[in-house]
């Protein structure tokens, strides 16, 4: 057994070896929540519309929201409608790019129900996880480019805020360019020598696949170009939006080869030339 729960739970396991199915229980619930990506980062409950308990559209929900786990994990992204108007559901989802089946659906499991607990009569929702996204609507945004994006950011800050921001802007152009012309329109970077604190600069960015180079490269674009204020130094942020996403880290957080890979002059340096190579 893992000496940190053990270390969590120390009465359970000197007591009796008649509640270990207890404990059993607890680490299973500890691995679907590091599965999901733990807590939603944010959600948006539509205020515009709601329905009645065992209304057609709160059936036509429900059904939705059932199948979407299974279906949603088979490419990682999902856009559907069910019923008819004016009780018809559209929803959206979209899994990370580096993320494997099992924590798709893991991910689009939990959405699933959370969404129907945290907005549990609201028309239309969205909500965040790290490796999933969900949006549904009774309003048709199913070939909509509109984003409705949602911030987050480290409160930490960097002290070098003009060079993270220009070398920010220079991977995020780079990774935008691969990803949006990708099957996945999904891409991942990096830029070496940002400082000797913090060595390496992380990115990745993503689109829903239905859109096209354009309409994905303009989303992307449009997160970053210019940066929010609020995110302007900052040591880690993302942008979340239900067609594109972008996120940076000064330490890495996604679990394959970086797809773009760039080099950045030393601090100190004058102006030398960039160094880059993609793989």
């Amino acid at each position: 057994m893992p000496q940190s729960i053990i270390a969590m739970f120390p009465a359970i396991v000197s007591s009796s070896s008649s509640l270990f199915p207890l404990l059993a229980f607890v680490l299973l619930i500890l691995c679907h929540s590091s599965l999901t990506g733990a807590q939603n980062l944010d959600q948006i409950c539509d205020t515009s519309g709601s329905f009645a308990d065992n209304s057609t559209y709160q059936s036509n929900l429900k059904l939705y929201l059932s199948t979407l786990p299974s279906k949603g994990s088979v490419s990682g992204f999902l856009k559907e409608a069910v019923g008819q108007v004016p009780d018809k559901v559209y929803g959206v989802s979209l899994c990370r790019g580096d993320a494997n089946a099992s924590e798709c659906r893991a991910c689009l499991d939990k959405a699933s129900l959370d969404i129907q607990q945290i907005c549990p009569y609201n028309k239309g929702a969205m909500i965040y996880y790290d490796y999933c996204l969900l949006r549904f609507s009774s309003q048709n945004f199913l070939y909509s480019t509109d984003n409705q994006q949602v911030p987050k950011y480290n409160s930490s800050s960097v002290t070098q805020v003009a060079r993270l921001s220009q070398l920010l802007h220079l991977l995020l152009s780079s990774a935008t360019d691969w990803a949006a012309n990708s099957t996945k329109r999904f891409a991942t970077g990096e830029i070496s020598n940002f400082t000797s604190e913090f060595p390496t600069i992380y990115v990745m960015v993503e689109c829903t696949p239905d859109l096209s180079p354009s309409d994905c490269s303009q989303c992307l674009q449009s997160l970053f170009d210019p940066l929010p204020t609020d995110m302007v130094g900052k040591q880690g942020a993302r942008v979340i939006g239900v067609r594109c996403i972008i996120r940076y880290e000064l330490s890495s957080f996604y679990r394959i080869p970086s797809m773009v890979k760039l080099t950045a002059p030393l601090e100190d340096a004058t102006q030398l030339p960039w160094g880059q190579s993609a793989h």
